[in-house]
């Protein structure tokens, strides 16, 4: 106790009233026992034994503190997995004069506390070490609060990294905080390059798009948004959930893009279903009348006093001739339009119409290639594939400038036998892209409207399916027929 005395000094004289008020020595115990912090003092190395322990240690861990005077009593009760570490503060205080540290220290009912520990290095007039001086404080209720909770926050990103979904958090400066493996698959960059990068700054044109205004939005309003948006830099599109939160935004997506292409190819049924319920009901009764018409007009052709406006009978039997091509065309589209499927291959049929697309080609000033490859035979209807062919055909060459190329390939994919008709025209209209198939839709000065459409209902009608690539360099359709129904 003698250096607690020091630090009291009794007030006896009037040059000492005039000092600072000082504790007397049983104020200073009282505080010591009170208080929530142990203090302490010790020897310098070698046992450490301590010379003084507050006796508030007893509330702590229910020893006395008499107890810590036995020799290694303090080491024998520290965890075994936090030695190490004590040992490493114990010769950090000798080599620097201060150290502190968290540890377990087990309690005299055989629990352990976390710790936290900060202790001084005092040295006397020869500059040699002659003691420690430091404090002890129970931390274990903020320990396993924190143990808990990173526990916690590794459950959650464990979950965060198993989900299939993206997920990306924000701090209130836009910056990435955290990123899911999904995400970072979706980004293709990697992740550690993105943390702690403005969103903004690495993909600048989302900030004018409906990502932007939505992130925006959930961040001003605190409440959470969902919406579907198409990616200026994936071209791709996704579902967005953006969860606003005191500290920035969390964001959670999902690519459905082939989702959306699916519900695009059903849009296009719907419609080539409805026409066809038309062409049904319509176009029968269309064709009888201009069938009489067609007959008149050869017979008024033919009389003498006609014979003068043969040519413009002939003209107009000719375009009534082209009307009910149209029609054909249309009937075509009919639901419930039966195929004549028998045994054929493709290659064939390709063959049989081949020397009809040169000359098609040959009359445009343009290049056909033909490249096929062995298939197996497949339950086609050869006038409906003919169709299909000739039309996928002219609508390549029409789509290209003289000296143009048209490659026209089948080939097996698997369990897929595939009729390819690529161009190296100026690539589909975006615009149009999603309404491709509809019937009447047209971007051509002359053309009907009807060939794609016809094209996808002839597909379906054989179990197949139409896809395509377009760009700058041209189109691609691809027609895909399943080899294993056979």
């Amino acid at each position: 106790m003698a250096e607690l005395r020091q630090c009291v000094q009794p007030a006896q004289t009037e040059s000492n009233n005039r000092r600072k008020p000082v504790l007397t020595e049983e104020q200073l115990l009282y505080l010591l026992d009170k208080s929530p912090v142990i203090f302490f003092t010790c020897q310098a190395g070698g046992d450490w034994r301590p010379r003084f322990i507050s006796s508030n240690i007893r509330d702590v861990f229910g020893y006395e503190a008499a107890d810590f005077m036995q020799p290694h009593f303090f080491l024998q009760r520290i965890h075994p997995a936090d030695l190490n570490q004590v040992a490493a503060a114990q010769n950090k205080l000798l080599q620097e004069g201060a150290a502190e540290g968290v540890f377990r220290f087990r309690c005299a009912d055989g629990t352990y506390k976390w710790t936290y520990k900060q202790a001084k290095l005092l040295f006397d007039r020869d500059n040699k070490p002659s003691e420690v001086i430091g404090y002890w404080v129970d931390i274990d209720e903020r320990k396993r609060f924190e143990i808990s909770l990173k526990l916690t926050n590794q459950k959650i990103t464990n979950i965060l990294e198993r989900i299939t979904d993206c997920f990306f958090a924000l701090d209130n400066d836009w910056r990435f905080t955290y990123i899911n493996k999904e995400a970072e698959k979706y980004f293709n960059i990697d992740k550690t390059y993105l943390l702690g990068k403005c969103i903004w700054d690495i993909f600048p044109k989302t900030i004018e798009t409906d990502f932007g205004s939505y992130c925006l939005r959930a961040k001003t309003s605190q409440l959470p948004v969902c919406f579907e948006y198409r990616s200026v830099y994936y071209d791709k599109w996704c579902e967005m959930n953006i969860y606003p939160a005191p500290d920035g935004l969390s964001v959670y997506f999902r690519d459905i893009t082939g989702r959306k292409e699916n519900d695009q190819k059903l849009a296009r049924l719907d419609r080539l279903n409805l026409v066809g319920q038309m062409a049904a009901g319509l176009a029968h009764e269309i064709r009888n009348p201009l069938t009489t018409v067609r007959g008149f007009l050869q017979i008024l052709g033919e009389k003498a006093d006609c014979r003068q406006y043969k040519k413009y009978y002939a003209l107009m039997i000719e375009e009534l001739d082209r009307a009910n091509g149209i029609i054909s065309e249309f009937l075509s589209l009919a639901r419930n339009k039966k195929a004549n499927l028998r045994l054929h291959n493709l290659n064939d049929i390709l063959r049989a119409v081949s020397e009809l697309i040169r000359a098609d080609a040959l009359n445009s000033n343009k290049n056909v290639i033909i490249q096929t490859a062995p298939l197996p035979d497949l339950l086609l209807d050869a006038k409906d594939i003919r169709q299909l062919l000739l039309n996928l055909v002219r609508n390549g060459l029409e789509a290209m400038a003289p000296g143009g190329t048209l490659t026209v390939k089948t080939y097996l994919d698997k369990q897929e036998v595939v009729l390819a008709v690529q161009d190296q025209g100026s690539g589909i209209d975006p615009s149009v892209i999603e309404k491709l198939g509809t019937p009447f839709l047209t971007t051509k000065e002359t053309g009907t409207g009807l060939g794609l459409a016809v094209c996808y209902g002839i597909a379906r009608r054989h179990g197949a399916a139409i896809d395509f690539t377009t760009g700058s360099e041209g189109t691609t359709f691809y027609v895909k027929f399943r080899t294993h129904e056979l």
